[in-house]
């Protein structure tokens, strides 16, 4: 089940990408899709962006833990 994302995690997420996304560019966003970083807008856990799942997010195994671990 979804839920909000905290500001911690928000933080680590925008951190990430910034860092880490080989798809990533500051000026474009994302470069495959041609529009804005869909992880830079994310509110709710849930759906993810693949390239961010599996080769960004493994890099934080504690934010990797929050978002991929489903809840009660």
């Amino acid at each position: 089940m979804a839920r909000e994302l905290t500001r911690e995690e928000k933080r680590a997420i925008r951190a990430l990408v910034t860092k880490w996304c080989a798809n990533y560019d500051r000026e474009c966003g994302c470069l495959p899709l041609d529009c804005e970083c869909y992880m830079l807008g994310k509110c709710w856990t849930g759906a993810l962006c693949r390239y961010f799942r599996e080769a960004v997010l493994p890099l934080d195994p504690a934010l990797e833990a929050a978002l991929l671990t489903e809840g009660p």
